[in-house]
Formats: C-alpha cells, sequence, structure tokens
C-alpha cells in the first residue's frame, strides 16, 4: 500500500501559498487513512478536498483555483492542474494521461492532435442551445455575431442593405442564425452586391426562410467576412438546377411546381414579381420557370428558370423525352402541343414518375410556333391544319409554295370552316389541284380574290401565268395595243373596219406621229358610226396622245374606223396606236 508522509503534504501547501491561490470550497485538506471514506483509494492515490466521499468538492461558482489530479495507475503520480468552474450545472472535465475523461474511453482527447472525440453513437450529441436573439426590423439594421447560435425574429420581408449586414466575429467563428417566423424571408447581399456586407457567397444572395437556419463561418484572412457554409430550403433542385428570387405578388398563395410569368419587379426588396402563367392570355405569358416550393401572397420565393425541376410534378404516364408546354389553365403544364396562338415548350421529362423530373430548357421564350403567325417568306410544311379564320395575301405564292409545274409543295392542306360558316366550306388541296369552294370565301379589301355566287374570281394581273395542266381560271383583266401605219394622209381618207373585236372592251389610250398637221378621229361602228375621241386627235411634226374619249367602251361585233377630218401641208405618213382593256 502506497503512503503519503507528512512532509509531502507540508511541500503541497507550501505550494499553494507561492503561488498565491488557494483552493475555493475547500473546507480541508487531508490524506485518506484507509476505510470506506477515509482510507487511501486502492486504485489510484489521492488527496480529497473538502470532502469525506472519494469526488473533489466543487469549486466555487465564477472561481478558479489548483485541482489535485490523481494520475492513472500506470504513473501513479500526482498533479497540480489549473481547473475553472464556468457556473451553474456546468462541469469542468479532466482527462487522465490515457486521454478519456473520467476512464470513458467513449470520450477521449488527443494532446497530438488537439482532437476531440465521441466514439459511442449513444453520446454523440453536440447540442448549441440558443445563446443569443434579436428582432429586425428594418433593413439597415446589423445582424449580431456576439453569440454562436441567435434565434431571429423577423418582421417582414426585408432585403438587408447595412455594412456590414452581420457584424464581424473572430477568425474560425461558426455562427447559426435561425428563424423562428413561419412567414418572413431575410435576404443577405453578397459583397460583390453590396460591397461591404462581408458577406461572401461567390456572387449569390443568402436567404434565411422561415422555420429555416443559415450556418456562416468568419475568416480574417482576405477577403475579410463571413462565408454562407448552407443556404438552406433549396428544394426541388436537381445538379444543374438554377434560381431566381421572386416575390409573389398575384393576390393568392402559389403551390410549388407552378408556371409563373413575371408580373413586375420590387425595387425595394430586389426581386422580380410573378403571378401564374395562361397560354390562353398573351399579357400572362412567356413562362419564366416553375416555383421551386409554395409562395405565400406577397411573399419571397425562388422560381427555377434553368434545369432539373425534381419532384415537384406527377409525370406518370408519360415517357423519358416528352415534351413539357405551358397549360391553358393558369399555373398547370400539359404534356401534349396545345392550340392555342400562345404556344411554349416548357421542357422535357426526363423521369417519368409521380414525383417526376422536368428538365426546364425553355423558360421564358415562346420558343414554339405560334398557331397565330406571320410569316413573309414561303415555308414548307408536311401538314398544315387550320381551324380558325384564314387570310390570304395579295398573292396566293405568299401562303403556299408552288413550284414552276403547279405543285404545290404540302402534301396536306386542310382549312375548316368557320364557325358562321356552311359545313365544307374552305379550300383544300387533293394532290396536285387547288380547290376553292366559294360559298363562304369573302374579298372586302379588293386583294384580288372575291367570289360571285359560287364563281371564284382570281385577280392576275400582268403578275400571273396559268398553266391549264394545273389551274383552272379565267383571266379577268388584260391590256391589247395596235397600231396603224399609212402613206400620203389627205383631207379625203376614211378607212372603214380597220379592224374587229369579238369581245367587248375598253378604250384607255389613243397615240399619233406624223411628218405634217394630220387632224383624224376613231369611230366605232355598229351600224351607226360615232366618234370615240371626245375630241380629234391633231398630230403636227411630233407624237401625241389623249384619253379624253367620248365613248370609251366598245362592243363586241363592233367595227372601228378612221376617219381624217383635214391635212396641213403635205404629210408624208401617219402612224395611229390605240390601247385596250378587257374585264372579264
Amino acid at each position: 500500500m502506497k503512503k503519503i508522509n507528512l512532509s509531502q503534504i507540508a511541500i503541497i501547501v507550501i505550494a499553494i501559498l507561492i503561488l498565491g491561490n488557494t483552493v475555493m470550497g475547500a473546507s480541508v485538506l487531508k490524506p485518506r487513512q484507509g476505510g470506506t471514506g477515509t482510507g487511501e483509494d486502492s486504485a489510484v492515490g489521492s488527496i480529497l478536498v473538502g470532502s469525506s466521499t472519494k469526488a473533489y468538492a466543487p469549486l466555487a461558482v465564477g472561481s478558479n483555483g489548483l485541482c489535485l489530479i490523481a494520475s492513472s495507475t500506470a504513473t501513479n503520480g500526482i498533479s497540480w492542474e489549473l481547473c475553472t468552474s464556468l457556473g451553474g450545472s456546468d462541469t469542468q472535465i479532466l482527462f487522465n494521461n490515457a486521454g478519456a475523461s473520467a476512464g470513458d474511453s467513449n470520450l477521449t482527447w488527443s494532446s497530438s492532435t488537439k482532437n476531440l472525440k465521441v466514439s459511442s453513437s449513444t453520446i454523440g450529441k453536440l447540442i448549441i442551445d440558443p445563446e443569443g436573439s434579436q428582432t429586425i426590423t428594418t433593413s439597415t439594421q446589423t445582424v449580431i455575431s456576439s453569440a454562436s447560435h441567435v434565434d431571429m425574429t423577423i418582421n417582414g420581408d426585408f432585403l438587408m442593405t447595412a455594412t456590414p449586414s452581420i457584424a464581424a466575429g473572430v477568425d474560425g467563428q461558426i455562427l447559426i442564425l435561425h428563424s423562428s417566423e413561419t412567414t418572413s424571408t431575410l435576404d443577405f447581399q453578397d459583397d460583390s452586391v453590396l460591397a461591404g456586407s462581408d458577406i461572401f457567397l461567390n456572387g449569390a444572395d443568402g436567404t434565411l426562410k422561415p422555420a429555416s437556419s443559415i450556418m456562416l463561418l468568419y475568416q480574417v484572412a482576405a477577403p475579410t467576412g463571413w462565408s454562407i457554409l448552407s443556404n438552406p430550403n433549396q428544394a426541388a433542385l436537381g445538379a444543374s438546377a438554377s434560381l431566381l428570387d421572386v416575390r409573389n405578388t398575384s393576390g393568392s398563395s402559389i403551390a410549388a411546381g407552378k408556371c409563373v410569368y413575371a408580373s413586375g419587379y420590387n425595387t425595394g426588396l430586389g426581386r422580380t414579381t410573378i403571378a401564374l402563367a395562361d397560354a390562353d392570355d398573351s399579357s400572362k405569358m412567356p413562362c419564366i420557370g416553375l416555383t421551386a416550393t409554395i409562395i405565400g401572397n406577397n411573399q419571397n420565393g425562388e422560381v427555377i428558370i434553368l434545369g432539373d425541376a425534381v419532384g415537384l410534378v406527377d409525370t406518370s404516364g408519360q415517357s423519358v423525352g416528352d415534351g413539357v408546354w405551358v397549360s391553358t389553365t393558369a399555373g398547370a403544364l400539359v404534356f401534349t402541343r396545345p392550340t392555342v396562338d400562345e404556344v411554349q415548350k416548357i421542357g422535357e421529362i426526363v423521369r417519368a414518375n409521380v414525383s417526376g423530373n422536368i428538365l426546364i430548357i425553355g423558360a421564358g421564350r415562346t420558343n414554339d410556333i405560334p398557331i397565330n403567325a406571320t410569316t413573309t417568306g414561303a415555308y414548307n410544311f408536311g401538314e398544315l391544319f387550320v381551324t380558325g379564320a384564314v387570310k390570304l395575301s395579295n398573292f396566293l405564292s405568299g401562303f403556299l409554295k408552288v413550284d414552276g409545274s403547279g405543285n404545290i409543295s404540302t402534301s396536306t392542306v386542310s382549312i375548316s370552316a368557320d364557325t358562321n360558316a356552311a359545313s365544307g366550306d374552305g379550300v383544300t388541296v387533293n394532290g396536285n389541284q387547288f380547290d376553292f369552294d366559294c360559298s363562304d370565301v369573302t374579298d372586302s379589301g379588293n386583294d384580288g380574290i372575291s367570289c360571285s355566287t359560287q364563281d371564284l374570281v382570281v385577280g392576275c394581273g400582268r403578275s400571273m401565268t396559268c398553266d391549264a395542266t394545273s389551274v383552272i381560271a379565267d383571266a379577268e383583266l388584260y391590256t391589247d395595243t395596235k397600231c396603224l401605219w399609212f402613206e400620203d394622209p389627205t383631207a379625203d381618207d376614211d378607212f372603214n373596219s380597220i379592224w374587229y373585236s369579238t369581245l367587248a372592251v375598253t378604250f384607255t389610250q389613243v397615240w399619233a406621229e406624223s411628218d405634217q398637221t394630220v387632224t383624224f378621229n376613231l369611230q366605232e361602228d355598229d351600224g351607226s358610226p360615232a366618234n370615240i375621241l371626245s375630241a380629234s386627235l391633231v398630230p403636227a411634226s411630233a407624237a401625241t396622245s389623249t384619253t379624253a374619249f367620248a365613248d370609251a367602251s366598245f362592243a363586241a361585233g363592233s367595227r372601228l374606223d378612221l376617219v381624217v377630218d383635214s391635212v396641213s401641208g403635205t404629210p408624208t405618213w401617219v402612224s395611229i396606236c390605240f390601247t385596250t382593256t378587257k374585264n372579264d
């Protein structure tokens, strides 16, 4: 049995006096002399301080003192250590030479690596109680960092503008901010956006959402400030997803996975405002993305604008690669292309499941060909189906592409009747034949296509060549010019029947030229000759023309006569031309 003699005790007492410290809370310093509670510990030699049991008496609250620590049985040593009582129910943890606390191998300390290891799952808990609290009432407040865990009360949605936005910490400090709110959001701006915020998240903003937490690390090394270690509640995101900070101002709560459009911008909060997108309403398109989580009215949230949206939409019954479009039901998605004016393909299915994945690739743009489209060039369609009203341009070639042989380069074109037309009215193309059913075709703008009862009249002018093998049409308007030349005109010249017309025509111009003065007129001879010109035409050593007619209409079967009224000098020749048009 090992014993401590009185001379050893005297040395210990002297050491205490030299150090100028007292063992606070100790009433007696005495050796243990054997027997229960009074004898020497059979395992480890010790001196009890202020107690008749085998435990050390606690130091007084808030005081420091020297503790006599028994070493392990392997060394049989006694050493002095400085102990601190932090107050309350806190207990000073002391380790023996083997690195175990009170001999418990589940909690060990390594002096070489400075690691504290908890190796039992039953006691492996790190608990950080809230040690501070703060209420945020304005965007200009600075968040405290004087505690490891700060419980935040947020009275409204705020985009923090203070510099710094979080008070400076100490190097290596971990800070946890927790929101006890259920609706309000706190946004921190990256230092690259708000210079002096001392918050760093690679250019992105940090958001403290309702009932969530953010963990930050403070570093003194440049750039000095807080790095956000966790940005919580990033729900429904795949590895490639990108988010847009938004605010719901639609008047109602918006569920997760809904199509939304940008309705405006909130300058104070630095967020795009949103409402439900609707393919039936051009003012509510295009869709900019899907809501990542539920967003209450006048609340902040995020929209997935690009990448993998996970678990937001039921895609069961579909196949991977199927398209996804914005629906005519506000906020919804459909898996078949809608037949409306506003057509937007938002993405495609990459996982078919009740909680499916959609790869968003078409947010923010109307990237599908809309039904209500205006084209200025020729387009080739495998099939064109039109259900509403059809407006053709001045020339048919602006609507359908026709090759030199009269073939229309579409396999099928079907234009059904509008709601006020009889069944079957409209336009169809079968093979190489282009047929109009004129019972419902009108032309109020005189653009060259019109119908009278069941007849179709196509205005060709000079711009259309009719090929009998592919087009059946009447050329409704043509122009023709005839000329007559003779020598040595005299006042006695009267030529009958210089031209005969089988069709009714209209005179539009008469032109003449001579080397002297010749006065003449043209007459329509239907048995009773009558002047065509309102006044005789008088070419005199130069060309002249007129469009003034007494009667420009020329009936079918009439003959044209030329009457010379007079001459002056000795003309040797005269040339006369007339132009007519025919309107069928």
